[in-house]
C-alpha cells in the first residue's frame, strides 16, 4: 500500500505541471544562426502561457560550451563562441507547477582543411634572396559531426553519507522539441557509478526535466555493500556500475545474495511509466541519499542515462564552402593574389611568415600560414691556418645552390664542385670567394679568409737506394711522402752536393725542383755514367719560406746495385 501511494502522489504531482511556451530569438536570426566564432550574439527569451507573457520564471541558460546562467529575469542574455563547431542553446523556465524549453542551433564557420597549402620550396630548403617564391592556397572542407554523451563522470568522486548527498544532472538537448516520454520503453536504461558500504540506507532517485521523479532504489535489502568500499576512514573505495532497466528480473532490494551487491542489471522501484509526459530533451537528475548509519560512507563517480535506440535524435552535421576568389597571400615582396595563387620575392636574410586568409559562406575569414627562409650562402673550410703545400677542404653548405664557382685568391682557376680540395704554395693571407647560383639564376656569396704560413723546415734521413730498375727505390730523394713534398712547398732556396768517396761531385741540386727529382744513380743525373755501389755523403744547405736559414743537413747515402 505504501509504494501504490506513493505512484498515486506522483501522478496527482504531474498532472499538475502546465506547458510554459518558451522562446528564443537573437540579433542575428529568429532560428539558427550562421556566425563566426568571437562575434557577441545577443539572445532575447519570450515565457509565455495562453499566449500571455509570464513574470518571474525561473530560467536556465545552458550555451553548450560549458557556460550557464540561471536565476529570474534572464530574458536578454549575450554570449561569445570562441571554438568552431555547432551549439544548441537550452533554455528552460520554470513558474510554479508550469515549465517549458526551447533550443536555438548557432553554426559557426569551421577551419577549412589547409594541408595543401604549400609553395614552390622543398621542405627544409632556404631560397636566394630575390629569388621568386610562389605561393599557392587551397582550401578543403572539413565535416563537423555533433557528438553527444548520455554518460557523466565526475571529475573527482562525490563523498555520500548522511550530511552529503549526490545530485548529478545530464542535458538532453538533441531531440525534436515535442519529444517526449510515450512509454517507459522509451527509457533503456540508467546507470550509477558507486561504492557505498551502507546499502539498506541508500535511496536512489531520477528527476526529469519537468520534476517529475520516481525511485530507483529504496532504502532496504539485506546486502551490505555497493561496490567495494573502504569500510574504515574516507579513503575512496572500487566502484561498481549498476543498472536499472525494464528489462531485468529483480529490484535491488530483492536480491538475497553474498555480502555485495553484484554489477547488474536491476528493476527500478517504481516503472519507468511514471515519467510518461516527460520531454526528453532538458536536465535529467539523478540524486543518491543515504538515510541512516552515519558511520557508514561511500562516493559516487558518475551515472548514465540511455533512451531507447528506436527514438531518433536529431544529429547536427555541416562543413563550409571556401571561395578562393575572396583569398589573398599576405607577406614580404607579394604580388596580386588570383585564384590562391602569387608570387613572392623577399629580399632580406632570415625568416619570412606568409599568411593565406579565405573567407567560408558565414563570411568568416580563416587563415594559415608558412615560413620561406632567405638563405645567407655558406661554406665550410677544414683548417682557417694552413703551412704551404698543406691541403685545405671547402664544402658549401647552402641549401639552395645548384652550380658553383670558387676563388681561392691565388690566381688558380675557378674550382665548380660543390666540395674541392686546394693547396697553396705562398706565404700570405688568401680570400677565398664562393659563388653560387640557384636553379633560377639567381646568384649569391660567401667570403673566408684562409692565413698560409710557412712550414718549418725537416729532412728525413734515408741511409740506402737501389737504383737497380725494378721500379722501386730507384731513385733517391729527401722528398718523396705527400708530407716531405709539403717541405719541399716551403723551401725558398736549396743547395744539395751528393760526393763519392774521393771527394767528387756525383748529384748537385740548385733548386727546391732538382731536389724533388732527386738522384737517379748515374753521374750528374746524366744517365750516361752510373755511379757505381757505396757510401755517398750529402750536404744541404736551406733557406725555409719562413726567412730561416737552417743549419747545413749531412749524412751518408748506400747506393745498391743488386737485385
Amino acid at each position: 500500500m505504501k509504494g501504490f501511494f506513493f505512484f498515486t502522489f506522483l501522478l496527482l504531482f504531474f498532472s499538475a505541471f502546465g506547458q510554459l511556451e518558451v522562446n528564443i530569438t537573437s540579433d542575428h536570426g529568429d532560428d539558427t544562426v550562421y556566425t563566426c566564432t568571437d562575434t557577441t550574439i545577443t539572445f532575447y527569451l519570450s515565457v509565455k502561457l495562453n499566449g500571455l507573457p509570464v513574470d518571474s520564471a525561473y530560467i536556465y541558460w545552458d550555451f553548450d560550451d560549458g557556460d550557464f546562467e540561471e536565476g529570474y529575469n534572464l530574458d536578454t542574455l549575450t554570449h561569445i563562441f570562441v571554438k568552431r563547431k555547432a551549439y544548441r542553446v537550452f533554455v528552460s523556465a520554470r513558474k510554479d507547477s508550469l515549465y517549458g524549453f526551447d533550443i536555438f542551433e548557432v553554426f559557426t564557420g569551421l577551419n577549412p582543411d589547409f594541408s595543401q597549402v604549400h609553395s614552390n620550396v622543398p621542405d627544409n630548403k632556404g631560397i636566394c634572396s630575390g629569388d621568386k617564391v610562389i605561393l599557392t592556397g587551397t582550401a578543403s572542407e572539413k565535416k563537423w559531426k555533433e557528438t553527444r554523451s548520455c554518460v557523466r563522470v565526475e571529475t573527482f568522486p562525490v563523498y555520500i553519507d548522511t550530511s552529503h548527498k549526490y545530485i548529478s544532472s545530464l542535458l538532453f538537448r538533441n531531440y525534436p522539441l515535442n519529444s517526449a516520454v510515450d512509454t517507459g520503453e522509451n527509457i533503456d536504461s540508467i546507470g550509477i557509478y558507486i561504492e557505498n558500504s551502507a546499502f539498506r540506507d541508500i535511496r536512489i532517485t531520477l528527476e526529469c526535466p519537468t520534476g517529475r521523479a520516481i525511485v530507483l532504489k529504496d532504502t532496504g535489502g539485506i546486502a551490505k555493500y555497493m561496490g567495494a568500499p573502504v569500510l574504515s576512514g574516507y579513503d575512496e573505495g572500487q566502484p561498481y556500475w549498476y543498472y536499472f532497466s525494464a528489462s531485468a528480473d529483480i529490484t535491488m532490494n530483492e536480491y538475497n545474495g553474498n555480502d555485495t551487491l553484484p554489477s547488474g542489471v536491476y528493476l527500478p522501484e517504481v516503472s519507468f511509466d511514471s515519467l510518461k509526459g516527460c520531454p526528453l530533451d532538458g536536465k535529467w537528475y539523478i540524486k543518491v541519499e543515504q538515510t541512516a548509519s552515519q558511520q557508514d560512507n561511500g562516493y559516487a563517480y558518475g551515472w548514465a542515462l540511455f533512451f531507447n535506440d528506436t527514438i531518433d535524435a536529431d544529429t547536427l552535421q555541416y562543413s563550409n564552402q571556401y571561395d578562393l576568389n575572396y583569398s589573398a597571400w599576405i607577406g614580404d615582396g607579394v604580388n596580386l593574389t588570383s585564384e590562391g595563387v602569387a608570387d613572392a620575392y623577399p629580399q632580406e636574410y632570415g625568416n619570412h611568415k606568409y599568411y593565406f586568409y579565405i573567407k567560408d559562406n558565414y563570411g568568416c575569414m580563416h587563415d594559415t600560414s608558412l615560413y620561406i627562409t632567405v638563405e645567407k650562402p655558406n661554406f665550410t673550410i677544414d683548417k682557417q691556418t694552413v703551412y704551404i703545400g698543406d691541403s685545405i677542404k671547402v664544402e658549401d653548405k647552402t641549401s639552395w645552390s645548384d652550380a658553383w664557382q670558387w676563388d681561392f685568391g691565388d690566381g688558380s682557376p675557378y674550382g665548380t664542385e660543390k666540395t674541392l680540395y686546394h693547396k697553396y704554395f705562398q706565404k700570405d693571407t688568401f680570400q677565398i670567394v664562393m659563388t653560387v647560383y640557384s636553379k633560377n639564376g639567381c646568384s649569391d656569396n660567401d667570403t673566408q679568409n684562409v692565413v698560409v704560413q710557412p712550414k718549418p723546415i725537416t729532412i728525413e734521413q734515408y741511409n740506402i737506394f737501389t737504383p737497380n730498375g725494378d721500379g722501386v727505390n730507384d731513385v733517391f730523394s729527401f722528398f718523396n711522402t705527400p708530407d716531405e713534398k709539403i717541405i719541399a712547398a716551403n723551401i725558398e732556396e736549396i743547395k744539395g752536393r751528393i760526393y763519392n768517396r774521393y771527394g767528387e761531385v756525383v748529384c748537385k741540386w740548385d733548386t727546391p725542383e732538382e731536389a724533388i727529382k732527386g738522384w737517379d744513380g748515374t753521374i750528374m743525373n746524366k744517365g750516361l755514367f752510373k755511379a757505381p755501389s757505396g757510401y755517398y755523403y750529402y750536404i744541404l744547405l736551406i733557406k725555409g719560406k719562413d726567412g730561416k736559414k737552417y743549419e747545413p743537413f749531412k749524412g751518408f747515402i748506400y747506393l745498391y746495385r743488386g737485385k
